[in-house]
């Protein structure tokens, strides 16, 4: 059953934002970052610096959607139960 997941969470997209959507960050539920969109208005600020933190922004939140896609996976495939060390193991198991 931990294969399937590990299958689920690869093909599952979750998307991140960040500046109310002027970056979007698209990734897999296993963490891996698949595009990157930013509102072409964004850049007519001029400031790199800027877009450079929306981008980071964007990013750790498509991550953490993954992560709790993640986590919900595991919850359903212990049952709900909290079973110790079994998220770290799991995290080894997709190479986290």
């Amino acid at each position: 059953r931990a294969a399937e997941i590990r299958d689920e969470l690869q093909a599952a997209t979750v998307e991140g934002s960040a500046g109310g959507g002027m970056v979007r960050v698209q990734a897999t539920g296993a963490g891996e970052v698949q595009g990157v969109d930013i509102d072409p208005e964004t850049f007519a600020e001029g400031d790199r610096n800027f877009i450079e933190i929306l981008v980071a922004q964007a990013v750790n939140d498509a991550l953490e959607k993954g992560r709790e896609l993640h986590r919900e996976k595991i919850q359903a495939l212990t049952g709900g139960l909290a079973l110790p060390g079994m998220e770290k193991m799991m995290d080894q198991f997709f190479g986290r």
